[in-house]
């Protein structure tokens, strides 16, 4: 990064970086299967958009890990985002059951403009969630719905509340096109983070599942 405007608390920063992306044309669930083996090795998160609910999950070694650890298929996927701080898959499943999109990594290829935003995520105290997981920590608000993260070292008060409340950080693409507008054309996922500090740091939090230990 070599430019950079910030703004807090919302993490805002205009930078520059290296980053290239490669589209996915329409293709087989065995094929994104192998892709997403290939592409990420160690622990990465997900977001899964389902028939039914959208999930947070766990992906590693070419295995999605949920909350409630149940049969899962990737045919009960409609879209979803895979990432780590590196790179994202962001795929859509078509109507003929076949997925496209693309791979985006980041320190690499050519320089772009780009804005990092840190979004800020529902839940402002621990959840009650039953089984407890290992890999998952719960939390909510008063609102009543409840995240399943795959996260682990969040900090919580006697009274259950968090201690630093929990973002997604982002990383969103500008291109200029031939009159010199200038427009967002891509958007992915990061990283999870808490807002910590007298400064408002936004710290990296880590993905639940290490090799050895949850």
């Amino acid at each position: 990064m070599n430019r950079e405007q910030s703004s807090r608390p919302s993490g805002l920063k205009l930078v520059r970086m290296a980053s290239t992306w490669q589209p996915l044309e329409p293709c087989t669930t065995e094929t994104v299967s192998t892709l997403l083996s290939e592409n990420f090795t160690g622990r990465s998160a997900a977001v899964l958009w389902l028939d039914d609910r959208v999930e947070t999950c766990l992906y590693r070694q070419g295995t999605f890990t949920f909350f409630q650890d149940e049969p899962f298929t990737l045919r009960h996927v409609q879209r979803m985002r895979v990432f780590n701080a590196d790179r994202e898959f962001h795929l859509v499943r078509n109507s003929g059951n076949t997925w496209q999109g693309r791979l985006r990594i980041d320190g690499q290829g050519e320089e772009w403009d780009m804005v990092i935003a840190c979004q800020l995520l529902f839940g402002t105290r621990k959840g009650n969630a039953e089984p407890e997981s290992p890999l998952f920590t719960s939390i909510t608000e008063d609102r009543g719905a409840t995240l399943h993260l795959p996260l682990k070292g969040l900090e919580f008060d006697e009274k259950g509340n968090l201690t630093n409340r929990v973002f997604i950080k982002t990383h969103n693409y500008i291109r200029t096109n031939k009159i010199h507008q200038a427009g967002y054309v891509d958007c992915r996922f990061v990283e999870f983070c808490a807002c910590r500090g007298e400064n408002n740091n936004f710290i990296p939090l880590e993905l639940a599942g290490e090799p050895g230990g949850a």
